[in-house]
């Protein structure tokens, strides 16, 4: 159960993966992992059931034992005082403060529900329509063909060629479907339909192919209207989704807000022959996390983040949020200018998004605290984080955490402090070890609260050393 829910939470569905997190027994070693994991996907759905409660009856009973299942009970408490069972909530505040008098607002808290106590046949009525919502609410599973792009599941064993050979038992269901999805990388039938010489919907040419990747294939192409060369992705799959498509829709609504000289240009959305294809701004060289597979100099490392503030400020100075910020999604020209990419889950401020509710996008390796709980109420502050992240990376040579298995590795990014940058490299400066270290501050809070003020510091760093 343990191994499905890791799959189902790779893919997105967060309903299934906390149904199979509480199959696991109350013996397994993994069992008290994945109750955490259990209560903060329940959190997150906003879920209470029989199920989900019998199942975190052991956990609650033996009550936490680490700074970080302190906060996790209180999150269960949370949910069982929102759902109206203050019996619940106290038996949990209870345990809490056994363990930590001091807990903030606990006292309280325990005071308050003192005064909340209701009929207990009352709490049973209202967990019994509980459990009926959650039956009706679960997500399936969806088709293979019919599954939403999720930011390239393959992205953590491809950044870097090291972690590429370590990960060889991760994700062991989800490795299927994206080996599944490599096959299907080229649109069907493209011996016909796309390859150089074809043009697509009677206006683009295609020139060469210059891109293949799990979902779409990137072709150099002629606009025979506007006579300009352009890049035009050709998504795989004659059934395209709904829910990709509004990402499309999103990406192209979106870019035509952001017009800066570190964002992409995308032009325009079409299909062709059941295909779905983006024209977008065609770029010669290479991304960010291909030129960081070899070392890129100090202060040229400097300026490609700092390069990436300017876009990612341009992009939230519009209130958007990209999400799902990467090596990956930085494009560096030949001429040394980055580009921001790939804004398909982006959100803008206190706009309804495309993300299925409940679903859990972006990457991994990059994701923030708050997207691990709550991924539909990230800020602008989430992409400071995981450009926190890259810096991390580009600096020491390595991601700040990293496991083979994806709730470990989501739980990393809760609950772990980094190891400060300069230890594993004592070439890192103080002041930009203090500067990475402050991005990946677990609250919100505590980080940089802008680009602008992110780019502020770089700039000085780099006249430091210049």
């Amino acid at each position: 159960p343990f191994e499905a829910a890791q799959a189902y939470l790779e893919l997105g569905d967060t309903g299934k993966a906390l149904e199979n997190f509480c199959r696991v027994p109350a013996d397994d070693a993994q069992y008290r992992v994945a109750a955490a994991m259990a209560v903060r996907l329940a959190t997150n759905l906003n879920l209470l059931d029989f199920r989900f409660e019998h199942f975190v009856g052991v956990y609650v009973r033996s009550g936490p034992r680490n700074d970080a299942e302190l906060q996790v009970f209180d999150l269960l408490a949370n949910l069982y005082e929102t759902h109206g069972f203050p019996e619940n909530a106290r038996e949990v505040v209870q345990k809490l403060l056994a363990v930590q008098p001091s807990f903030p607002g606990g006292r309280e808290r325990l005071a308050r529900l003192d005064q909340q106590l209701r009929p207990t046949a009352m709490m049973a009525r209202q967990v019994l329509s509980n459990a009926d919502l959650h039956k009706k609410r679960t997500v399936s599973l969806p088709d293979l063909g019919e599954l939403p792009d999720m930011g390239d599941s393959a992205t953590m064993v491809r950044s870097d060629p090291a972690l590429a050979k370590q990960v060889t038992g991760a994700l062991k269901a989800t490795k299927v479907i994206a080996e599944a999805e490599v096959l299907a990388d080229e649109p069907r039938g493209s011996g016909e339909k796309f390859e150089p010489g074809a043009t697509v919907a009677g206006r683009y040419r295609l020139e060469a192919k210059i891109g293949q990747g799990g979902m779409a294939a990137v072709f150099r192409a002629f606009d025979l209207e506007l006579e300009e060369n352009v890049a035009l992705k050709v998504f795989s799959g004659e059934q395209t989704s709904e829910v990709l498509l509004a990402r499309f829709k999103q990406e192209l609504k979106l870019s035509r807000q952001l017009i800066h000289p570190n964002i992409i240009r995308l032009y325009d959305i079409g299909v062709h022959l059941g295909h779905r294809y983006i024209s977008m701004e065609l770029l010669v060289g290479k991304s960010l996390k291909d030129r960081m597979r070899t070392p890129i100099e100090f202060r040229l490392a400097l300026g490609f983040l700092l390069q990436a503030c300017h876009g990612l400020q341009a992009a939230h100075d519009v209130g958007v949020v990209h999400r799902d910020v990467k090596p990956d999604n930085f494009f560096v020209t030949d001429d040394g200018v980055l580009k921001v990419m790939d804004f398909g889950i982006a959100k803008q401020y206190a706009t309804p998004g495309v993300t299925v509710a409940g679903s859990i996008a972006g990457t991994p390796l990059y994701m923030s605290p708050e997207q691990v709980g709550n991924f539909s109420a990230v800020t602008h502050l989430t992409d400071l984080y995981a450009l926190g992240v890259c810096a991390y990376e580009m600096f020491s040579g390595q991601v700040p955490f990293f496991h083979e298995d994806l709730v470990p590795l989501l739980m990393m990014h809760v609950n772990n402090q980094p190891v400060p940058p300069q230890q594993r490299n004592p070439h890192v400066p103080a002041e930009l070890n203090a500067m990475i270290l402050k991005l990946l501050a677990k609250d919100p809070k505590q980080r940089y609260q802008s680009c602008r003020d992110l780019a502020q510091d770089l700039g000085k760093i780099r006249d430091a050393y210049a």
